[in-house]
């Protein structure tokens, strides 16, 4: 969906959970497999395709299908509850904290140009913000633009999210145009047009990882 707003293509969409991986495949019409698998067809010959994947993104096979794919940009929402303060709030110290960082070191070791990435609001204030950024920063992907924002406007969620721009070192950056990028705001009426309020049904309005202080901040507008 986000990438469809930006004007980008997907050729590969992944997700560890197969039945979510294979209902988003069916509704897309594209085929759904492993990463090895992915693999297989192209080492075999066949063209890079259109895919959904059901695998692992830490797994070896998914940035080998990844690479061979091509990717130049990536789009992803690593495990919230690592970083929130109404979840877990382990961080780095557990496995699915990790998952953000070593997902970035992977898209830099392949050069990716650049990584959009979201998460919950409060991740700069947890302790290993800092530690997170510099590891991503030393394989090669630099946080360019980043900060909350009320996302309602073009995502069906009704929460404010952090969002954060990492570009790779190799990549040239306009001055001027950062400086462009971080007055966006994705609540602002030239986004109106871009997508549809979402419907209760589609609104990530009630979440497990909800802090007393988002509830507060949460308003239901006059199209829901």
């Amino acid at each position: 969906h986000a990438a469809s707003k930006m004007g980008i293509e997907p050729v590969l969409l992944i997700d560890a959970e197969e039945n979510v991986a294979r209902a988003t495949a069916k509704k897309l019409g594209i085929p759904c497999m492993s990463a090895r698998e992915y693999v297989r067809m192209i080492l075999d010959g066949h063209q890079v395709f259109k895919c959904m994947l059901h695998d692992d993104v830490l797994n070896p096979d998914t940035w080998v299908a990844v690479g061979l794919a091509n990717i130049a940009y990536l789009l992803g929402s690593p495990p919230c509850q690592p970083w929130s303060s109404a979840g877990s709030a382990q961080g780095l110290k557990c496995h699915d904290g990790r998952v953000f960082l070593n997902t970035l070191k992977q898209a830099a070791k392949l050069d990716i140009r650049a990584a959009v990435i979201e998460n919950v609001p409060g991740l700069p204030r947890h302790q290993d913000y800092r530690e997170l950024m510099s590891g991503i920063e030393a394989e090669g992907l630099k946080l360019h633009v980043h900060g909350i924002f009320t996302c309602a406007k073009i995502l069906p969620v009704q929460r404010d999210r952090w969002l954060g721009t990492f570009i790779h070192v190799s990549v040239e950056v306009d001055p001027a145009k950062r400086i462009m990028a971080n007055a966006i705001s994705f609540a602002d009426r030239a986004f109106e047009s871009v997508a549809k309020c979402p419907t209760i049904r589609d609104a990530d309005v009630l979440h497990v990882n909800m802090s007393s202080a988002e509830l507060k901040q949460l308003t239901i507008c006059e199209e829901l």
